[in-house]
């Protein structure tokens, strides 16, 4: 009985911290404009879960938060804007395509809907490994785009998640608030975080360092 106690104190402790992110992520957004908020905002959010998930800290939530976002809001951007403009490129390119009849044309956009999928899958992958290695702007570029070829399993588990994300949200739309967001982080960095520990022992040429905790208190 104490053991169950215990663990939904847990449980509970998680929906609070998770929580209290969404509003941050929600209000740190909207200080950047939105369109320059959401990046470094989500880059933030991944920070914090690493700090809880791996490294077991605990952190002053608003301050820390500030920071990472602060420090990060510069190439958080840059990157992020980058893999959105190649998946913007690839999407334009894949709607001409559709409205073409040529056989050609047609083979070719199953080829694209595949790049899509890639890329889609590349953005949700972006800042997971942002907040937990340290590399250059072109070294995050050709990691983040080849990790859903190397790493199908990690992939497809992505997938899955978004799924039942968007079931769940189009079954209790009143959760968007509160999590909304942090959900599908916290399940997203469950998934990627271990994988990157496991990756750095095996390869270490893969990823250049770990990001230094420096950089987070």
């Amino acid at each position: 009985m104490q053991n169950f106690f215990s663990k939904f104190n847990l449980f509970g402790d998680w929906i609070y911290r998770l929580v209290l992110l969404n509003f941050l992520w929600i209000g740190f957004s909207i200080l950047g404009g939105l369109i320059f908020g959401i990046f470094p905002a989500t880059a933030a959010m991944f920070t914090l879960l690493r700090k809880w998930m791996i490294k077991r800290n605990e952190c002053h939530l608003f301050k820390d938060f500030a920071r990472s976002y602060k420090s990060n809001f510069i190439k958080s951007n840059l990157i992020g804007f980058t893999i959105l403009g190649i998946w913007l490129v690839v999407w334009i390119d894949l709607s001409f395509l559709l409205e073409s009849t040529n056989i050609f044309a047609v083979i070719f956009s199953y080829l694209l809907m595949a790049v899509l999928l890639s890329v889609s899958i590349s953005m949700l992958v972006l800042f997971p490994v942002f907040a937990h290695y340290e590399m250059s702007y072109v070294q995050y570029i050709v990691q983040v785009l080849k990790y859903p070829i190397v790493h199908v399993k990690q992939s497809f588990f992505i997938g899955i998640i978004l799924v039942i994300y968007s079931l769940l949200l189009f079954k209790f739309p009143s959760i968007l608030p509160f999590l909304g967001t942090s959900l599908v982080v916290f399940c997203i960095a469950k998934v990627l975080f271990p994988t990157f520990d496991q990756k750095y022992k095996k390869k270490q040429s893969m990823y250049e360092v770990k990001r230094e905790e420096s950089l987070y208190y």
